[in-house]
């Protein structure tokens, strides 16, 4: 049960500190820290031989996932048109979903061929493959528009808005969007207000 638990406690506290962290810093680097953490701690989790160093490996393999929850979100919602925003952040969503099922499939008939549940750490490799992979795709990208506008560092935004979108998008009206002023403290009853309700399913 402590093991079980271990990558989805990451996934919380990698959601909450990374989403926090982007907000502060900048998206970029977390974005391609995230896939970084999830590929050393699989490959340890494959070489570990003993429980505590699986919890730790899997525990650091759910903040990089939980940080991809929040970052990839954010990242999708500042560059997309609003008409788009709330279906392709459900879309990854169901995606990641989709993903996972397919993983577990391709595991449960792995384990099958091979014969010998003791094996099973090198199903630890198919998470290595895909976060490496993940991880390629991100170093040629570029930081999130919407973060470099509330800096104030319009003209690079201006480059990141091209870079994702093409030559012949402009920022518009928003880079003369004034400065928003900090947001108030919500509570959960203020979450499932009713125009929430969209966002909520």
């Amino acid at each position: 049960g402590f093991v079980s638990c271990m990558s989805l406690l990451g996934i919380m506290v990698g959601s909450s500190v990374f989403g926090s962290l982007s907000d502060q810093h900048g998206y970029l680097k977390l974005f391609r820290l995230c896939p970084a953490l999830i590929f050393v701690a699989s490959l340890f989790a494959y070489f570990t031989d003993n429980t505590i160093g699986l919890a730790i490996a899997l525990f650091v393999m759910g903040l990089g996932i939980g940080g991809e929850y929040s970052i990839g979100s954010d990242y999708i919602s500042q560059i997309m048109p609003k008409r788009w925003k709330l279906v392709l952040v459900g879309a990854s969503k169901a995606t990641a979903a989709l993903g996972s099922i397919m993983v577990a499939i391709l595991s449960y008939f792995l384990l099958m061929k091979w014969g010998n549940a003791k094996d099973w750490p090198k199903l630890m490799l198919i998470i290595t493959v895909c976060s490496f992979l993940m991880l390629l795709l991100r170093i040629r990208f570029a930081q999130s528009p919407g973060w470099l506008i509330a800096q104030g560092r319009i003209q690079e935004a201006e480059k990141a808005v091209k870079f994702f979108l093409g030559n012949n998008v402009t920022l518009g009206s928003l880079k003369n969007k004034p400065a928003e002023a900090p947001m108030k403290e919500v509570t959960i009853k203020d979450f499932f207000l009713d125009g929430n309700k969209k966002k909520i399913i």
